[in-house]
């Protein structure tokens, strides 16, 4: 059974603020890029533990998923079967703030 995934508003906003970035130079790179990360969070509904564990909470675990250079940060819910993506994250710009 897959996972559900729910994206947060954050990580909403982080995807369409690299793309408005890259589109004002090339549409067509940033078109590729949007989908081929969206692409891969897909594939954590039916693999919700395919990145490493990056930060334990009570009860939970956040993960970090690499599309170079972009880190998605998500937070799989097994009890539930859902996957919760909480941010995306430019590795130039330094270490994440999760």
């Amino acid at each position: 059974m897959e996972f559900k995934i729910i994206w947060s508003p954050q990580a909403i906003d982080d995807l369409e603020g690299l793309i408005r970035f890259i589109c004002r130079d090339d549409p067509l790179a940033a078109e590729r890029l949007g989908f081929k990360i969206v692409d891969r969070i897909n594939t954590l509904s039916l693999q919700p533990s395919l990145g490493p564990v990056v930060m334990r909470q009570a009860g939970s675990s956040i993960r970090r998923l690499l599309v170079v250079p972009f880190q998605i940060f998500y937070r799989p819910s097994p009890r539930l079967r859902m996957i919760e993506i909480l941010k995306i994250w430019h590795s130039a710009r330094g270490r994440s703030p999760l």
